[in-house]
């Protein structure tokens, strides 16, 4: 059985690719066109600083996603959410569209379930998310599905993708040796996503613009109660930072931990993610 819902996940997927958090269209790849109004890397201190977890390859972790399941025309039933569990692994650092980026490549590890292909290339220097791949069965094959996203030189944005099944969406990060943790700040930014390879031109593909709020405020006493006590219980004395991501058509929430390579709790759409403690 695979990981990913096949249907309803390819509707969605190819209704996103179409219209998610989408302003307006900006051209074609060719154009030149791009976000005019974006928040740089060094304004993000004062603005919506998250601070900037450090991978290095060869790096592992494991995330728990528990997605309710569609419900149908008949009324609504008490269905437990599906439980998957996934293994991310800093693998290499390869070139994208000229910029080093970590390659984080994501497996299923729940027994009994196929794993499509996943992967992640994030900038080495802020974490901005620039490349997106996945795979979907649809009628018994695999099709992949992609999507980069690009900013003016020297900015940054956080980035809300197109699969929230398995919630990757990335924050914008506080400069390096930028604590950004102790802030609290909300702040506009904007990027440019298109269906293709990062730095890949084709003048027949429309290119979209994304404008994303972000706010950031320390996590107060009652934000560890979303963690269940198992994920919960390790937690420590590290602080946690609350972020918010938002768009007029979709929402994320996550809680960041200190020290921690990934968000501690997501809530996207209809799935909670978890990141699983080290055994």
């Amino acid at each position: 059985m695979s990981c990913f819902p096949t249907r309803p996940l390819a509707l969605m997927l190819v209704t996103a690719l179409l219209c998610l958090n989408v302003s307006a269209p900006v051209g074609s790849a060719e154009s030149g066109d791009g976000p005019t109004d974006e928040v740089t890397v060094s304004e993000l201190n004062a603005a919506a600083a998250v601070g900037r977890p450090q991978w290095r390859v060869g790096d592992t972790w494991v995330v728990e996603t528990r997605t309710q399941p569609i419900q149908g025309r008949e009324p609504p039933r008490d269905d437990e959410p599906v439980r998957l569990r996934w293994q991310f692994r800093v693998n290499k650092i390869e070139k994208i569209a000229g910029e080093d980026c970590y390659r984080v490549d994501i497996e299923c590890v729940t027994p009994g379930r196929t794993s499509p292909q996943t992967s992640l290339w994030c900038d080495t220097r802020t974490l901005f998310l620039r490349q997106f791949q996945t795979q979907l069965a649809f009628q018994g094959r695999y099709r992949t599905v992609q999507e980069s996203y690009a900013t003016a030189k020297g900015a940054t944005a956080p980035v809300i993708t197109l699969v929230n099944v398995l919630p990757l969406s990335m924050p914008a990060f506080a400069p390096p040796g930028t604590k950004g943790l102790e802030s609290s700040g909300s702040a506009k930014f904007v990027c440019v996503s298109q269906p293709l390879p990062a730095g890949a031109k084709d003048p027949s593909v429309i290119r979209f613009r994304h404008s994303v709020q972000q706010s950031v405020r320390p996590a107060g006493p009652k934000a560890v109660e979303a963690l269940p006590e198992g994920f919960s219980k390790e937690l420590g004395e590290e602080p946690l930072t609350e972020v918010e991501l938002r768009t007029p058509g979709e929402q994320v929430k996550q809680l960041w931990r200190a020290g921690s390579p990934w968000p501690v709790y997501v809530e996207q759409g209809r799935t909670k993610a978890y990141l699983v403690p080290n055994p």
